[in-house]
């Protein structure tokens, strides 16, 4: 298969958008589909500052990267959330990509600020650890992004994230979860 846009030997085939590319016109397609996708469901608007929820993992970091090479106003936000041999690691990288990139950092740390970490919350709340991590983390950058000005909260789901969510509130029966379950609150 040849690239759609130089018609060189094509290294990444995206069958879902019925395209193949090679590896320096994937990360154009990539940017353009993001800034459409910004633009259709008015995610954010040209003056406003946008804070990144980062993980350290490919999705937000690659989040994190376009919004700033399109032109946005972007910071970093990590929560370490004091999992042993994990969150220091993600912080890590994290630092080390908005040093080389010229980007700020907010890093939020829930044993420091709160003085338990996600395994001991977890305990005392006796619920599953995915449930306690999601809704510590949404209430920490939803908090940290208003309390800094912020306009925007961007995170880096992706499709698998949303089909997760569905599933999860289908089987709760959380009718009002899913029918508010949008790229933009």
């Amino acid at each position: 298969m040849r690239c759609r846009f130089c018609g060189k030997k094509a290294d990444i085939i995206l069958k879902m958008h019925r395209v193949a590319l090679c590896k320096k016109c994937y990360p154009r397609f990539f940017e353009n589909r993001v800034l459409r996708t910004i633009e259709k469901d008015k995610m954010i608007e040209d003056k406003e500052k946008v804070c990144v929820a980062v993980s350290g993992g490919k999705d937000s970091m690659s989040l994190l990267h376009v919004l700033k090479k399109i032109g946005f106003r972007t910071s970093a936000l990590y929560v370490d959330l004091g999992i042993k041999g994990y969150s220091e690691k993600c912080e890590e990288v994290i630092r080390s990509y908005c040093k080389l990139h010229d980007t700020s950092l907010i890093v939020y740390d829930l044993e420091k600020e709160k003085g338990k970490t996600l395994d001991e919350v977890s305990k005392l709340k006796r619920r599953a650890i995915c449930s306690i991590c999601g809704a510590i983390k949404r209430q920490i950058t939803n908090k940290i992004a208003r309390d800094n000005g912020y306009n925007v909260l961007a995170t880096g789901h992706n499709m698998d994230d949303g089909l997760v969510f569905l599933f999860l509130n289908l089987l709760n029966s959380d009718i009002f979860a899913i029918s508010s379950n949008k790229p933009v609150l």
